[in-house]
């Protein structure tokens, strides 16, 4: 059976998501619920910060900017959060987008992968919107 490009790039993207987002839970497991919000100063991020962020850059990019659905994104509330959500209460938000983008980029054809799109005001790819998360999430 042969694969195409588009194919080939999807099934990776998703491959590579789901194995750092294993990577994450590692390490949350490691940590203690008080360690979630913990910062070591007042301009550091905690886990907790970064895990919010990473589900909303994630619904921001795929689910709105290639899946189309409206952008609830509140930035600057991922990063100024102090609490509010347990450990498995944070995985399940960062889990639940995970699938719904993963559900999306393994839809995705080569039309689409082409298709413009609006993100962040910046008119970008399909394709650079699915690479754009696929990296954000391994850093």
């Amino acid at each position: 059976m042969s694969s195409t490009l588009e194919a080939e790039f999807c099934a990776f993207a998703v491959k590579k998501m789901r194995q750092w987002a294993g990577r994450i839970r590692i390490c949350l497991d490691k940590l203690g619920e008080e360690q979630i919000w913990l910062r070591g100063s007042e301009n550091a991020n905690a886990v907790g910060n970064l895990c919010l962020h990473l589900a909303g850059n994630a619904r921001q990019y795929v689910i709105h900017g290639v899946a189309g659905k409206p952008d609830i994104r509140i930035r600057d509330a991922e990063f100024s959060a102090r609490g509010g959500l347990s450990k498995a209460e944070l995985w399940r938000e960062f889990d639940a987008t995970l699938q719904e983008v993963c559900a999306v980029v393994e839809s995705l054809t080569a039309a689409d992968l082409l298709r413009h799109t609006v993100v962040q005001g910046r008119k970008i790819t399909v394709l650079e919107a699915v690479f754009t998360v696929t990296a954000h999430i391994a850093e």
